[in-house]
């Protein structure tokens, strides 16, 4: 799952309109098009028509990244990409979920996630003016978002009782990624860019991956849990690094998590060999459309090549976006390995060895 997710394997990887401005797609043209017709002949474009006393979550939550003490991340605060694994109310424990992505029963509600940028832990703050009076929401059948509970519910996290406990550990000045550093280079404007890799048996990494798996649920459409502790969960993110008066600050730009298991290798008739399986890919929304996740993937092959008893890495569900991240990927390495220059002087190397050599499915 990545954002607009890669994957569960939805890939989030680009943020897209959003899911409740559902304008119709006719034929041939895009919904820009469409939306400038209908100015043009007054219509009104067919927007979803909200119930009354609600609001659409994505909307008023904010989840915002800091790095410490009077940090407003600045550049670093988004709304979730989706809602409606979070807020949804049922009529009954079998019936298809209503009203999802609803916050229903509040004047002016208002959701502030705050996020250490550095380990992830978080603190939920909700906000309101008023509530709407129960007699008015019974006579529309409707009933109020216990807002708190739905998050914890079904965004479970180690959350921080109070914003600056998140503060503090967003400046801890000893913090390090967990894991080990697997590539580093420049960014831009001062910054180093870091990929680390852990595997999800410890104590720690189980922990890390539960605050990633938030991030989840906001960011991949159909985003679920992974189940850790467990050792073949691979786990790769990527940190941007700044210095900061003699202190290193690290934000979370993304992560990919791949499942690695046990397959038999039919051209070698080996019992052997494994598939890395990327299940989610998740680039925050504020960081997206700068080549992370090719980043991010880059790693996971990078650690397939230097692996023999690795067979390939595949993706499990991909979304689109993640599709066409793999596809680019895909074929930087291999121009990257000479192998794209003989294809184009009409030299053709079979497509099994060429898929071995670079780990492709």
């Amino acid at each position: 799952m990545v954002g607009r997710v890669v994957g569960q394997s939805s890939v989030s990887m680009e943020q897209g309109p959003s899911k409740r401005a559902r304008f119709a797609d006719e034929e041939g043209k895009n919904v820009e098009e469409v939306m400038e017709e209908a100015e043009e002949s007054g219509e009104e474009s067919e927007e979803e028509e909200l119930p009354p006393y609600s609001v659409v979550g994505n909307d008023v939550t904010n989840i915002r990244l800091v790095s410490g003490a009077g940090d407003e991340g600045e550049g670093r605060t988004f709304h979730p990409t989706y809602t409606h694994q979070v807020f949804r109310v049922k009529a009954g424990e079998d019936a298809e979920p209503q009203h999802e992505e609803l916050i229903i029963g509040y004047e002016n509600p208002r959701i502030e996630i705050t996020v250490a940028s550095n380990t992830l832990r978080a603190h939920v703050d909700f906000k309101h003016d008023g509530t709407t009076d129960v007699k008015l929401l019974r006579s529309e059948r409707l009933a109020r978002t216990n807002v708190l509970d739905a998050i914890h519910t079904h965004v479970p996290s180690d959350y921080a009782p109070r914003r600056s406990d998140v503060e503090a550990d967003a400046a801890r000045a000893d913090f390090t990624p967990l894991g080990a550093l697997v590539s580093s280079e420049a960014g831009g404007e001062g910054e180093t860019l870091e990929v680390f890799h852990f595997t999800g048996e410890t104590p720690e990494a189980t922990r890390l991956v539960g605050r990633l798996q938030a991030m989840v649920l906001w960011t991949i459409e159909t985003g679920s849990f992974i189940k850790v502790p467990d050792p073949a969960w691979n786990v790769y993110t990527l940190y941007s690094r700044r210095e900061d008066k003699g202190r290193k600050v690290y934000c979370l730009l993304g992560f990919i998590t791949a499942y690695r298991y046990w397959v038999y290798d039919k051209a070698s008739r080996s019992v052997d060999k494994t598939r890395m399986r990327v299940s989610q890919a998740v680039v925050l929304p504020p960081f997206q459309r700068k080549g992370h996740g090719a980043r991010l993937l880059g790693a996971v092959y990078a650690a397939a090549r230097a692996d023999p008893k690795v067979l390939d890495v595949s993706a499990e569900d991909p979304s689109p976006d993640f599709q066409a991240l793999r596809d680019a990927t895909d074929l930087a390495m291999v121009r990257e390995g000479g192998d794209l220059d003989a294809l184009v002087a009409g030299e053709h190397p079979p497509l099994a060895e060429l898929a071995a050599r670079h780990k492709l499915t």
